[in-house]
């Protein structure tokens, strides 16, 4: 049992065992801190006296608990399924309990060892050689299912949660539901910007140049960071500025979208003394020159433009293209960017130094590295004119296609491994281990597969439906992982929560990086999709919109 006053929690109570009686003592246990709770004491004498009436409930009962395998406690962590299974601890005829509402009430559910160490400190076992320690004789961990009730209220009708929020079917990334989806994400961003007063004193107003805020951790209404490092502050920048000019949002929206990317620009033109200059992030750099690129697509221009800034970019650009960098994801950005200026007209390298950077970076030998690189360099091929060029692009999708083949093989739930929980349905299984598991890195391959999408060398007739399938169950997980107003309950503020992409669907912080990237990847799959239906259209004569 979760007691919550305003999204905050005052109480939790655990009672295990048959009978009637087992809610009640939950109940009990979860009131008993209620009135001593410093949030509370600090209410006014009324609210206080009226307490009972302002509580929200999540409950959740477990089934009866089935004994783990495994001889040590990194053996049991691997088998856990994140804030979805109860967890329990015998040893001898003591037993001890933790579920998942509560774990995920203080967001610890990413974090199995401690929850373990606690549970092993209360019956009197030493936790200090975790995760290698070997169980005690007598002594086993247990898991059971569990289903959860919550309340958006205190007056309001429970209903059911997988992880602490519903299952968001497939229905909801329909063309209305993804133009809200982008909405919701841009507000959430445009949420966590400092904006000090124009009125407030210069050692205030200097906070302007601090941009988004870091990565905000909704169950203590709290920042990691006062600010975001500058690769993030320029994916923001960038995922804003793709939105404003995508028709997912109406007009006002994508003003305002530019306009925050804008000012994030500006932010990173003016480095604070206790901020990292973004000349010394090559990710930061190239991200940075795409944002100023989207937004000069879309006519957009600020009278602050920091035009001796973006020419520092173009040439830390060009220095590090010169140099022998390593093959990983910042230098594909950096050769997206590059591509990008070339189409501008603004070369930073000259197109065939630009095609042999290309054609290392696809030779790059680890796939895990391909995977990481593969929508930059993509998006690097397109903005090169590629995807014109139908020799050319059936040579990119020869190199690409067993990287797309191994992420759609991981994808939950569609071609890949059954999902352990129809909330994980349509994300990519990124991680090795036990568990099969998918987190906001997710984002990622959605991206690489909407680039691909929009190329009809990559999606021919015959194979448009499913991937069209396969692209659209990757954008409901990410719709999944967003907090919308029905999983707000669980937060302090819903106003700086809604539309932010949680890092995982049992770990509630927000990253930047993450939501940036949700959006980023859900405008370049709306242009995909429309894309695909352009085409559909054209070779069966039929209309319609995915």
């Amino acid at each position: 049992m979760v007691l919550r006053l305003r999204g905050r929690v005052v109480g939790t109570g655990i009672a295990f065992g048959p009978g009637p009686g087992v809610l009640e003592r939950a109940v009990s246990k979860a009131i008993e801190p209620v009135d001593t709770d410093d949030f509370v004491l600090k209410l006014p004498r009324d609210e206080r006296d009226a307490i009972g009436r302002e509580l929200s409930l999540e409950l959740e009962l477990a089934s009866e608990p089935q004994p783990m395998i495994g001889r040590t406690v990194g053996q049991i962590v691997a088998r856990i399924e994140p804030a979805l299974e109860a967890l329990a601890l015998r040893r001898g005829d003591r037993w001890t309990w933790t579920m998942p509402s509560v774990v995920q009430a203080a967001n610890l559910a990413s974090d199995p060892i401690r929850t373990c160490a606690a549970m092993l400190t209360q019956l009197a076992i030493d936790p200090r050689e975790l995760p290698s320690q070997a169980l005690p004789e007598g002594t086993s961990f247990y898991h059971a299912p569990t289903r959860r009730l919550a309340q958006l209220g205190p007056k309001d009708a429970p209903f059911e949660v997988i992880r602490g929020h519903e299952i968001i079917p497939l229905t909801v990334v329909g063309p209305a539901g993804r133009a809200e989806f982008a909405a919701a994400m841009c507000r959430h961003l445009r949420t966590h910007v400092t904006r000090p007063s124009p009125a407030a004193p210069s050692e205030t107003g200097s906070l302007r140049a601090l941009g988004i805020q870091g990565d905000y951790r909704p169950h203590l209404d709290r920042h990691r960071d006062l600010f975001a490092p500058p690769q993030d502050q320029a994916m923001a920048a960038l995922a804003l500025a793709a939105a404003s000019n995508s028709p997912l949002l109406p007009e006002a929206e994508r003003r305002k979208a530019a306009a925050t990317a804008a000012q994030l620009l500006s932010a990173l033109a003016e480095v604070a003394e206790v901020e990292q200059p973004p000349l010394e992030s090559a990710s930061a750099v190239a991200l940075a020159l795409l944002a100023e690129l989207a937004l000069d697509r879309g006519g957009t221009t600020t009278p602050a433009r920091p035009e001796p800034f973006l020419e520092s970019l173009r040439e830390a650009l060009a220095k590090s293209l010169a140099g022998g960098a390593a093959l990983d994801h910042a230098r594909a950005i950096e050769l997206a960017a590059a591509a990008a200026l070339a189409t501008r007209g603004e070369p930073v390298v000259d197109r065939a130094v630009l095609d042999a950077l290309l054609e290392r970076a696809w030779s790059a030998p680890a796939s895990t590295t391909l995977v990481e690189m593969l929508p930059w360099l993509l998006l690097a091929e397109r903005e090169r004119g590629s995807f014109d060029d139908p020799v050319r692009a059936k040579g990119i999708r020869e190199r690409a296609e067993p990287v797309r083949r191994a992420l759609l093989a991981s994808q939950l739930g569609v071609g890949g491994p059954e999902e352990s929980a129809p909330d994980a349905a349509g994300g990519f299984a990124l991680t090795g281990g036990l568990r099969t598991v998918a987190t906001s890195q997710s984002a990622r391959p959605t991206l690489a597969l909407a680039i691909m999408l929009g190329c009809p060398e990559f999606a021919t007739p015959e194979e448009l439906p499913d991937l069209l399938r396969c692209q659209l169950m990757a954008l409901r997980f990410l719709r999944q992982l967003a907090v919308d107003e029905r999983s707000c309950y669980a937060f302090r503020d819903a106003a700086r929560t809604t539309g932010g992409v949680r890092d995982a669907l049992w770990d509630s912080t927000q990253p930047v990086a993450a939501t940036s990237m949700a959006l980023l990847a859900l405008v370049e799959s709306e242009r995909a999709l429309r894309d695909a239906a352009e085409r559909s259209r054209a070779a069966n004569g039929k209309s319609g919109n995915p």
